[in-house]
């Protein structure tokens, strides 16, 4: 069992003393929730903070994106800091990750920025079948 606490419950005016209180109290992974106002309606932080907060925390960011366009940001995320991203691909319809055609989108996405890392994730909430799988790394 892993705990990740996520970082929406944190008070972002003591954010670091906040990121040393969860790995003190043995969290595992930061749970880091990114929101676009679009795709959610809620609004939260993006890359400026997971790269802010890399350098001063070394728990595992399992950082979960529920924006519009994911794949655009999926290599940005991992550059700031994040170690698994974790994306909803009904964010912009049906993707099938190997190029062209509809149906129930593949999980052999051939361009894994997560490759050599613990790999990424894709949701597809309400679909049959569908779930959380790893992309193969």
């Amino acid at each position: 069992m892993l705990i990740s606490p996520s970082m929406l419950s944190a008070d972002f005016a003591r954010l670091k003393e906040e990121l040393d209180r969860v790995k003190q109290g043995g969290a595992d992974w930061l749970h880091i929730d990114v929101m676009d106002g679009h795709f959610v309606p809620n609004i939260s932080f993006g890359m400026p903070v997971i790269r802010c907060i890399r350098p001063v925390s070394d728990l595992f960011f399992d950082v979960h994106i529920m924006i519009s366009q994911p794949q655009k940001y999926i290599t940005d995320l991992k550059k700031s800091g994040a170690d698994l991203v974790t994306f909803h691909v009904e964010a912009e319809g049906e993707i099938n990750f190997q190029g062209g055609g509809g149906g129930r989108p593949r999980r052999d996405y051939p361009h894994d920025p997560c490759r050599g890392h613990e790999g990424g994730h894709f949701r597809q909430a309400g679909h049959p079948g569908g779930g959380a799988g790893p992309l193969p790394g």
